[in-house]
C-alpha cells in the first residue's frame, strides 16, 4: 500500500487513532481473504460453508 498523502497529525491522539484504524482495516482485508474458498469444489464449498455455519 503507498500512501503518498501523509498528514503529520499534531497530537498522538490523532496518530494512534489512525493506526487503529488503518491495522483494523487491514485484519478485515485478510479476514475478507481467508473467507474466499480457493477451490471451485462444490463439495469442499459446501463443506467450509458448513463449517462456518457450526462456529
Amino acid at each position: 500500500m503507498n500512501l503518498k498523502r501523509t498528514v503529520k497529525s499534531k497530537t498522538a491522539d490523532v496518530d494512534n487513532e489512525m493506526r487503529d484504524i488503518r491495522e483494523q482495516r487491514a485484519r478485515l482485508v485478510e479476514e475478507r481473504k481467508k473467507k474466499k474458498p480457493q477451490t471451485t469444489d462444490k463439495r469442499t464449498i459446501a463443506e467450509i460453508q458448513k463449517e462456518k455455519k457450526e462456529v
